[in-house]
């Protein structure tokens, strides 16, 4: 969706599960399962040949601490 011509919210939610079928004796960043949130918005500074972009998510393992991320986005399209 876009708002106001300038603004696009974005969410996402994934699932991975890299051994199915298989179980691991030592879970690895490699091989854990893991559940994804992500979220962010898309602002355009000058119609669509502008876009900026910021984003942030956590990536929860089933047995490993949980990793976090943050994105920032530059894109110009001519």
């Amino acid at each position: 969706y876009t708002i106001a011509d300038k603004v696009q919210p974005l969410v996402r939610i994934g699932y991975l599960n890299p051994h199915i079928g298989t179980e691991v004796a030592a879970p690895t960043l490699a091989n854990d399962r893991v559940t994804s949130y992500e979220a962010g918005v898309n602002y355009f500074v000058q119609g669509y040949d502008l876009e900026l972009q910021l984003s942030g998510g956590v990536f929860d393992y089933e047995h490993l601490p949980s990793v976090k991320q943050g994105i920032f986005e530059v894109q110009v399209n001519f």
